[in-house]
């Protein structure tokens, strides 16, 4: 009886083994492998697709910022507008303007206002009216 059941282990061994060697045989398979690097591939495409926009540089900035400060201090000085709900945000000369006013007036005078400001090149109104 001995001899049986070591004989039986030895063949459950040589079956344990053989499936593990059949799967690390799936993973090597040429389909396996041309799967994996096809996801590799849209992988590292997909990475590669980012907006492609030049970095704004250091003097851009500040003549943006500046740009920034001078639309803000004009709205605030100017008797129609002087509203603290305006969010200013200047980007290569574009001036956007959001947040919210009291009148469709209000909403007109501060475009006007940005668009008169040196340095401005377009005025984008996103302003919502009360």
């Amino acid at each position: 009886m001995k001899f049986i059941a070591n004989v039986s282990s030895a063949r459950t061994s040589q079956t344990f083994s053989r499936g593990v060697r059949d799967s690390s045989r799936q993973l090597l398979k040429p389909s396996t492998l041309l799967i994996l690097a096809g996801a590799l591939a849209l992988g590292t495409l997909s990475f590669g697709c980012a907006d492609k926009q030049p970095a704004e540089t250091t003097g851009q900035y500040v003549d943006d910022t500046a740009v920034t400060a001078k639309v803000k201090s004009a709205l605030l000085g100017d008797e129609t507008v002087k509203s603290l709900a305006i969010t200013v945000v200047t980007t290569g000369g574009v001036v956007q303007l959001t947040g919210v006013v009291g009148t469709a007036d209000q909403k007109t005078a501060a475009e006007k206002i940005a668009s008169g400001v040196a340095g401005v090149k377009s005025v984008k109104n996103d302003l919502s009216v009360k």
